[in-house]
């Protein structure tokens, strides 16, 4: 009697064990995997922030030998920044990026008034420009909050 409660229990205790095990090996592999998917992720969307890139540097060349309207290199900008926001890390690389944001689209803002003035551009779309710059002055207000 007395040594089939000491197999009982050395066999009971052995499944706990091997539960444990499992449990911690289980979560092991949950973790590795969740790892090789943000290295993944992050892979991507530093591939994505580099072709954005590329676009900006091609489309900005075709804008200064006048083939590319300044609209679409604006836009890639935008793109090509977000991308960049997306790969932060921290508030003070998110506020970094912002800045950059807000940089670039203080400057869209100043080429569309210049050319409403000149009579190429409607007022809705120096009132567009000025949102969009207010949207990323108050992103990056709300990051520097933090």
């Amino acid at each position: 009697m007395y040594s089939r409660k000491l197999t009982f229990v050395v066999v009971g205790s052995a499944l706990v064990v091997v539960g444990v095990i499992a449990t911690r090996f289980d979560s092991s592999l949950h973790a590795n995997a969740a790892q090789g998917k943000d290295d993944k992720l992050k892979l991507l969307l530093k591939e994505r922030h580099t072709t954005l890139e590329t676009i900006v540097a091609e489309l900005t060349a075709g804008q200064k030998a006048g083939i590319v309207p300044v609209m679409q290199v604006t836009e890639a900008q935008r793109a090509a920044r977000k991308a960049e926001f997306d790969l932060c890390e921290s508030d003070k690389e998110r506020a970094t990026v912002l800045a950059k944001m807000l940089d670039e689209a203080r400057e869209h803002e100043k080429r569309v008034d210049t050319a409403f003035k000149a009579a190429r551009q409607t007022h809705a779309a120096v009132l567009r420009a000025t949102a969009d710059r207010l949207e990323v002055e108050i992103a990056l207000e709300r990051v520097k909050a933090k």
